[in-house]
C-alpha cells in the first residue's frame, strides 16, 4: 500500500516537472522569437537582417494550435468559421497571421466585424459581431436582404424575412457598385423604415429612386419625406395621424395645406398622399383632387 502511494507521488512529480519544463521551453523559445525579431528590425534597417522564418517555423512547434474558441452566434456556425480560417493539423500560433484571419472571415456577408487574438500556448480566440438585417430591397424581380449597415446579406427567397420593410429604387448594379451616394440612400431609407416601425407602421415600402425625395407608402397612403431630418417629420406625421381613424389621412377633394391639429373629414377611406417637405405645414392631396398623385405602390 505504502509503495503504491509512492508511485503514485512520484508519478504525479513526474508530470508536474515534465508539464514544468514544457512551459519553460514554451517561454524560453518565445523570448528568443521576440529578441530574435527585435535583432532582426535593428539589423534590417543597417543591413541585410537575418532570415527568421526558420526560427519561427521551430519555435511555432512548441505553440501549436489545439483550440479554437468562436464566440457563439445567432446565424453563422462555428464549423463554418472553422472552415473560413482554414487551419492546418500543424499551424503555430506565431506564425498565424490574425490581420489575414480576419479579412477572410469579414468577407462572409453575415459577418459585420471579426476579431482574432492569440492566447498562448495553444489557443486562437474568434470573436464576431453578425449582421442584423433591416430591411429587403426589391430590384430586379429580386428580394435582396440588407443589412442595417446597408450591406447585400443575402438573397431573401420567398416568405421569408416576412414584415421586413421593403426597399425599392435602387438598382441591383448600384448596391453591387457600393458607392458612397449607394450606401447613403440605403442607410437613410432603412433609418425612415425604422422610424415608421416605431411610430406603428406595418409592411412598409420606402421608394428611394429620386435621390433626396424619400417617399413611404403603406396602408393605402403615400407619405413624401424629402431628404433628411426623418425623426421631426415622423413625429409631425404621428401627432396628425393620431387623429383619424386607423391612421388613415383621408384629405378634403382640394389639396389645400393643412396645418397640424385642422380638422379633417375621416368618414371616407380613400388613398391619399402626405407631404411632409415643409417645415411649417403638411400637405393631404386626395387621390381625386386636382393635384392628384399617380403613382402606385410598386410592391402592393
Amino acid at each position: 500500500m505504502r509503495r503504491a502511494k509512492a508511485n503514485r507521488k512520484r508519478g504525479d512529480e513526474g508530470q508536474r516537472r515534465a508539464g514544468l519544463r514544457r512551459a519553460l521551453v514554451r517561454a524560453l523559445a518565445l523570448m528568443v522569437v521576440l529578441l530574435s525579431g527585435c535583432g532582426g528590425y535593428w539589423y534590417g534597417s543597417h543591413a541585410s537582417g537575418p532570415d527568421l522564418t526558420r526560427l519561427v517555423v521551430w519555435v511555432d512547434q512548441f505553440f501549436q494550435i489545439k483550440s479554437v474558441e468562436v464566440s457563439e452566434g445567432r446565424t453563422v456556425s462555428r464549423e463554418e468559421v472553422v472552415a473560413l480560417l482554414g487551419l492546418n493539423d500543424h499551424r503555430g500560433l506565431i506564425s498565424t497571421d490574425t490581420a489575414k484571419l480576419k479579412q477572410v472571415l469579414e468577407s462572409h456577408p453575415w459577418i459585420q466585424q471579426a476579431e482574432v487574438r492569440r492566447v498562448f500556448p495553444d489557443t486562437l480566440v474568434v470573436e464576431l459581431k453578425e449582421r442584423e438585417p433591416a430591411a429587403v430591397l426589391r430590384t430586379a424581380g429580386r428580394d435582396l436582404l440588407i443589412g442595417e449597415d446597408g450591406t447585400l446579406i443575402v438573397e431573401a427567397t420567398q416568405g421569408t424575412y416576412e414584415g421586413f420593410p421593403v426597399l425599392t429604387g435602387i438598382e441591383y448594379s448600384q448596391v453591387l457598385s457600393r458607392t458612397g451616394s449607394t450606401t447613403e440612400r440605403l442607410l437613410a431609407g432603412i433609418a425612415l423604415a425604422g422610424l415608421l416601425s416605431e411610430a406603428g407602421a406595418n409592411r412598409m415600402e420606402v421608394d428611394l429612386r429620386t435621390p433626396g425625395d424619400a417617399v413611404a407608402y403603406y396602408d393605402g397612403l403615400r407619405v413624401r419625406f424629402g431628404d433628411g431630418g426623418f425623426e421631426d417629420k415622423v413625429e409631425r406625421y404621428r401627432r396628425l395621424s393620431e387623429q383619424f381613424l386607423d391612421r388613415r389621412l383621408p384629405g378634403p377633394a382640394s389639396a389645400a395645406p393643412t396645418r397640424e391639429g385642422a380638422a379633417i373629414d375621416s368618414s371616407k377611406h380613400r388613398d391619399v398622399e402626405v407631404d411632409l417637405r415643409f417645415q411649417d405645414r403638411v400637405i393631404v392631396r386626395d387621390k381625386g383632387g386636382k393635384r392628384a398623385w399617380g403613382e402606385k405602390s410598386k410592391s402592393s
